[in-house]
């Protein structure tokens, strides 16, 4: 999709479903999800005894997050100009969220169902998000869906 152009710049927005589709396409992942509605029917989530690895996704409503690096504390996701980021990019944990910095802590906050704070570029609160999942990009292999 393509935004108004300002001072005569051309914006694009790309999004993170999309991004995640097109990733997938190019290594071979049987991942068929054109938007988030769907991969949060189709893919499973995360489990209580489980780990988070690199490649699982994050989801909440609209929006996708790819994990990146678990080490490093790093997550890949497509953002739109009103959060100031306008880009994909990869960035560390607290450069996105507020009192999150850790995929520990992600992980705790997703059992416990605490919601997410979301930063823009500025660090200053841009969305809360009430719930959000974390799937496991492993489960693509399954191809069964939930209604």
């Amino acid at each position: 999709m393509v935004e108004k152009p300002e001072k005569g710049k051309r914006k694009v927005r790309t999004v993170g479903s999309g991004l995640v589709d097109r990733a997938a396409q190019i290594f071979s992942i049987p991942y068929y999800y054109k938007n988030s509605e769907t991969l949060s029917r189709c893919m499973r989530p995360l489990h209580i005894d489980e780990k988070l690895e690199d490649g699982d996704l994050l989801w909440f409503g609209g929006h996708v997050m790819v994990v990146t690096d678990i080490k490093n504390n790093r997550m890949l996701e497509a953002r739109g100009y009103a959060s100031g980021f306008g880009m994909v990019h990869e960035a560390p944990l607290c450069k996105l969220f507020i009192n999150c910095t850790t995929y520990e802590q992600l992980v705790e906050r997703y059992h416990k169902h605490a919601p997410l704070h979301l930063t823009d570029s500025n660090g200053s609160l841009r969305f809360v998000a009430k719930t959000f999942a974390l799937f496991k990009l492993k489960s693509v292999w399954d191809q069964e869906c939930r209604s």
